[in-house]
């Protein structure tokens, strides 16, 4: 989860592979068209002068692993999710992109059948005219404010899925807090290493989702009520974690996480709740829903150099929706190249031009 900017925190979701084992893949393969089914509500969902971010529907219900996708009728690559960012490309020009299903099942083909649209880099700034040249002044050196003594540093590390020294380690690592789920015996351990807890309430199931009813919470009213109650007074509370990357798939989310932050700050107003969210296009309905927006955003995968936009995209977009609090979910974690892994570590230059520090 990606960034160290203002209203900052740090928050990594793979430090070590005991805390989660997410495998992303990203394959060159050669394809076998000829199920009738494909992808259906591919749009571009943002554009700059080298790259075309694109997203689609995941709403196939049969046995697939993710996606492939084309541009300009080229080798296809494989992404775990319904989403994609292509980069490499060349300012003011014209590509198409062609997504399909990739199934597993032995009775389909290898993929679907493509569905395409065509999408257009923004142009690069032209070159303006040439003024006099002014006489040069010194340039005073500016050093970064440092991030405030106070600012939370938490990490993507559930408490019952660790052991009591990991826990001491990431307490030495200088994390304040991990998550937790809501019962005494975890909190107990997580305040005996010396740390507080985000507290997971449970999933709000979006239009991906395949585990339970659509646009529903997986908790009812009734439970959570219950949860809040029996560890709201633990002192090793530190927030109530609504929900991981809702989106903005459901005509009803905002409404529905405007009432379940108001159920949950009616038994506990002392503690501050937050939801995180990785695509920038559901800013607006999230923004305020909860007290925090911890926005997400990786810069760095396999295969292509680290994007310059990812990160300040997502902070204009914070910006534009008005958001009154959010964090930043940094990238300090890598999956493994030759594993189907998508993402790897930044170095510290490739995360400096990330941030847009100089």
């Amino acid at each position: 989860m990606a960034r160290a900017i203002p209203h900052g925190f740090a928050l990594s979701k793979a430090t070590w592979p005991a805390f989660l084992a997410v495998a992303f893949g990203l394959a060159l393969t050669s394809p076998a068209f000829g199920h009738s089914t494909a992808p259906t509500g591919l749009v571009v969902t943002r554009t700059t002068t080298t790259s075309i971010t694109l997203d689609w529907k995941q709403d196939y219900a049969d046995s697939y692993d993710g996606y492939y996708l084309r541009v300009d009728g080229g080798a296809r690559v494989r992404y775990p999710t319904s989403e994609a960012a292509v980069s490499g490309l060349q300012p003011g020009t014209s590509y198409k992109f062609c997504a399909t299903i990739n199934f597993t099942s032995l009775t389909h083909p290898d993929e679907s059948s493509p569905t395409c649209l065509t999408g257009t880099t923004a142009s690069a700034t032209p070159t303006p005219a040439p003024t006099a040249t002014p006489t040069p002044t010194a340039t005073p050196t500016v050093t970064p404010t440092p991030p405030a003594a106070n600012r939370p540093q938490g990490i993507w590390a559930e408490a019952h899925k660790v052991t009591n020294a990991e826990l001491a380690q990431i307490k030495a690592l200088g994390y304040g807090f991990v998550w937790s789920r809501a019962n005494t015996a975890d909190l107990d351990r997580v305040q005996a290493a010396g740390l507080k807890a985000a507290v997971w309430l449970g999933k709000w199931y979006d239009d991906n989702d395949t585990d339970g009813p659509r646009c529903t919470w997986q908790k009812s009213g009734a439970t959570i009520t219950g949860l809040v109650n029996a560890v709201k007074a633990h002192p090793a509370v530190a927030y109530y974690f609504v929900d991981d990357e809702p989106h903005d798939l459901c005509g009803n989310v905002r409404s529905a996480f405007q009432a379940r932050n108001a159920l949950i700050k009616s038994i506990d107003g002392a503690h501050p709740t937050f939801i995180t969210e990785n695509r920038p296009e559901a800013f607006d309905s999230l923004a305020n829903t909860t007290d925090i927006l911890a926005a997400i955003g990786y810069p760095c995968h396999w295969g292509a150099a680290c994007s310059v936009t990812n990160i300040a995209g997502r902070i204009g977009a914070l910006n534009a929706a008005g958001v009154n609090h959010y964090w930043s979910v940094p990238q300090v974690f890598e999956e493994p190249q030759g594993c189907g892994g998508y993402y790897r570590t930044p170095s510290a230059a490739e995360y400096s031009a990330a941030l847009g520090v100089r």
